[in-house]
This record gives C-alpha cells, structure tokens and sequence, in this order.
C-alpha cells in the first residue's frame, strides 16, 4: 500500500515552513506522495477560513526544492 499526505498551503496553518517541515517528514517516512489542492471558488463561508491559499505549483515546487537541498547537504 502507498501512502501520501496533503500538504498545508491553505487555510491558517499555510506557512513556507510548514509546508517544507511536512514534506520533509514525509520523505523520512518513506510517504509516497505528496499532494495540495487547486480550487479557483471556493465558498467562502467553509473554506479557506484564512485568506492564505498558496499556489499549488509553486507549493510542490518549494517542496521540491527543499528535498534537492536536503539531497546535497
């Protein structure tokens, strides 16, 4: 069985760091995938709570290149 986990690029807990401690945790673990989500209306009154909502692709990116970084240290 895979596992994956989706990362927090939105809502009150969107933060650079935290998206990278995430994706980091989950490649020490052995996690799969890693996944965000991409959603251009969302209702306002459910979700995002938090005006954050990071880019999805510069989310995954970001996780990326931490792990490269982690890769060469």
């Amino acid at each position: 069985m895979k596992y994956g986990i989706h990362l927090p690029h939105a809502g009150e807990q969107a933060m650079p760091a935290l998206i990278r401690r995430h994706a980091e945790r989950a490649e020490d673990l052995g996690i799969e995938d890693v996944w965000v989500s991409e959603h251009i209306i969302v209702p306002r009154n459910k979700f995002p709570r938090s005006p954050l909502f990071f880019d999805p692709v510069l989310s995954l990116t970001w996780a990326a290149a931490a792990g490269l970084f982690n890769a060469v240290r």
